[in-house]
């Protein structure tokens, strides 16, 4: 596979299938390494790696990394504020390409806004951005975030895309960090604005803490996998119509409002869902887990 690099942006004709989406990733983070600094700043490359791992492994694995993180130089023990920017797109190598772009934008944007205070990262299909200080920015810290989270999908929007950002609160330490990846991701599912905060207040807060550990995560996978299986947007239309369905105590008609679907579809979909994880939805408490699930999920 030939690697074509132009500045700080990197491209390939990479296979399909997953060798192809793992030689995305590697460009991805290549792109954003390179925008960090000179070619010549191995711990500059290592930093968007580990960040990464950091982000996205089971918390024992994160907390064994967190020595190397702090050899590396990421302030893992700060206090942080995570801004997560998503393609508005569905899945595909168009989504991934758009995102290789945007990597390479916001490192350099980050850079001229925000300062040396910042680290990026690739989650999943989304890029993080964490700004980080010494010490509790308060309630000025999220407020800042916004504005900075304004200034930079303003000028790393490549042009005719569409862009979302969510933005959490501030948290201190390295299951911080991880909690506030997991806020500024629930802010997307919440919210259809283009820039959503996470509500620091309510029921969303409680249940982020706990679904942080990999017990609870495993608790909602193993309720809610049927329909996880089905995979991509079919899985998060599914599950976004079972929580509407769910806070509306049952009523298909208010359902259909809040998911722009006719009561009828609703009713229908329903039933798969039902059929799927083999629920009953008229029992209380089976109601109550699976819209706990529906949540913790970011459904």
């Amino acid at each position: 596979m030939e690697v074509r690099a132009d500045g700080d942006e990197f491209s390939a004709d990479a296979p399909a299938g997953h060798l192809g989406t793992a030689a995305s990733i590697v460009l991805r983070l290549a792109a954003l390494a390179a925008a960090a600094g000179p070619a010549d700043e191995l711990p500059g490359r290592s930093r968007a790696q580990l960040l990464t791992e950091l982000l996205v492994a089971p918390e024992k694995q994160a907390q064994e990394l967190a020595p190397r993180a702090r050899a590396l130089g990421l302030p893992i023990d700060d206090w942080h504020v995570v801004l997560r920017l998503e393609p508005v797109m569905d899945e595909g190598p168009e989504r991934y390409a758009l995102l290789d772009t945007l990597a390479s934008r916001t490192a350099r944007a980050a850079r001229e806004l925000v300062g040396p205070s910042w680290n990026g990262a690739i989650a999943g299909d989304a890029l993080v951005v964490v700004r980080s200080r010494p010490r509790d920015p308060g309630r000025a810290g999220p407020r800042e975030a916004v504005r900075d989270a304004a200034r930079l999908m303003e000028r790393v929007r490549p042009a005719g895309a569409r862009l979302r950002c969510g933005v959490s609160t501030a948290h201190q330490g390295l299951l911080g960090l991880r909690t506030c990846a997991s806020e500024a991701r629930t802010a997307l599912r919440r919210s259809s604005a283009p820039l959503a905060t996470y509500d620091l207040a309510g029921l969303d807060r409680m249940l982020e803490e706990w679904y942080a550990s990999d017990a609870a995560q495993q608790a909602v996978r193993d309720l809610l996998q049927p329909v996880l299986d089905l995979g991509g947007e079919r899985a998060r239309h599914l599950l976004a119509i079972l929580r509407a369905y769910l806070d509306h105590h049952g009523s298909p008609a208010r359902a259909a409002e809040e998911v722009h679907l006719h009561r009828n579809a609703v009713s229908r979909n329903i039933r798969r869902i039902e059929t799927l994880l083999q629920a009953d939805l008229d029992d209380p408490q089976q109601r109550l887990a699976l819209q706990l699930a529906c949540r913790a999920a970011g459904a």
